[in-house]
């Protein structure tokens, strides 16, 4: 039942701000074949199932089975019959930390880049989900050492963050 798979979900999204991954990853995975078998493959739920488990996979650092999870997310992404953009772009994000662990550095910044591009023609290039995806952004080229391009783009995210998000207390 439905309702049963989101109780297990956020136990196990409980679990995992525990810092008890293994525990989480376990319960998401049986999340994830529940769903799966609820739904289907390529539904919205399960799409959002595999991010979940990738970013248990992040957790523990095994970002091999990670990246499986997030290819197969943007796989039923693309075989799906409704265009999802926001979920497109929250398994982009999750995909771009995950190539970065497994060093494979500039197509992550490749993806880190599409994914502030998208979020910026979706919500604006103020947005607080785009101004952490700056952040984000800039992170990914401080560790690559560019560090002009990271302190530029550190920089614009400040002005952004100042011009739309006045009187935030981290402004």
């Amino acid at each position: 039942h439905y309702k049963t798979l989101a109780i297990d979900n956020n136990r196990a999204s409980v679990l995992q701000s525990l810092g008890r991954s293994e525990s989480a990853l376990e319960v998401f995975l049986d999340v994830l074949e529940r769903t799966i078998t609820v739904y289907g493959p390529d539904h919205a739920e399960v799409v959002e199932m595999r991010s979940n488990v990738a970013v248990s996979y992040m957790n523990l650092e095994r970002f091999a089975e990670a990246k499986e999870e997030l290819d197969g997310a943007l796989a039923s992404l693309d075989r799906g019959e409704t265009e999802l953009p926001v979920m497109r772009i929250r398994v982009e994000m999750n995909l771009a930390v995950t190539l970065e662990g497994l060093g494979e550095v500039e197509e992550a910044l490749r993806v880190s880049e599409r994914v502030l591009n998208g979020l910026e023609e979706l919500v604006g290039e103020g947005h607080q989900q785009s101004l952490i995806s700056r952040n984000n952004h800039a992170m990914t080229l401080l560790g690559q050492e560019r560090f002009g391009e990271a302190v530029e783009l550190a920089r614009r995210n400040l002005e952004l963050a100042e011009e739309h998000q006045p009187g935030h207390p981290y402004n």
